[in-house]
């Protein structure tokens, strides 16, 4: 009798790996069915609603516009870019290779 119960004690111990695999896979089989209705629930939710879904769209699109053009816009800011190039009277291609030289200067330095 005391070899059954240290049999049983050993057995309850020890880790069946296949069992562990087996009830892994299960719970990875039912994450992917579980993904796989929430795809399906939500293609048949747009399809049930699918006019009053693209009623809603055209909707706020027309207030969205009708808005654009009623609301005067609250802040307007301009800026205006100088090419400091055309200032000096350089052309632009002289200059670039003049920053190429510079660069290239530099770094053969380094």
């Amino acid at each position: 009798m005391s070899r059954n119960n240290s049999n049983d004690a050993s057995r309850s111990d020890e880790i069946d790996l296949l069992d562990l695999f087996r009830r892994i896979g299960q719970t990875i089989s039912g994450w992917f069915k579980a993904l796989g209705r929430g795809f399906l629930v939500t293609i048949v939710f747009l399809l049930r609603n699918i006019l009053p879904i693209i009623v809603s769209l055209i909707l706020g699109a027309g207030i969205s516009l009708l808005f654009k053009w009623v609301v005067r816009p609250v802040y307007v800011s301009d800026i205006t870019f100088i090419a400091t190039i055309l200032l000096l009277g350089f052309s632009s291609n002289v200059f670039i290779f003049q920053i190429y030289n510079r660069h290239t200067a530099i770094n053969a330095n380094i």
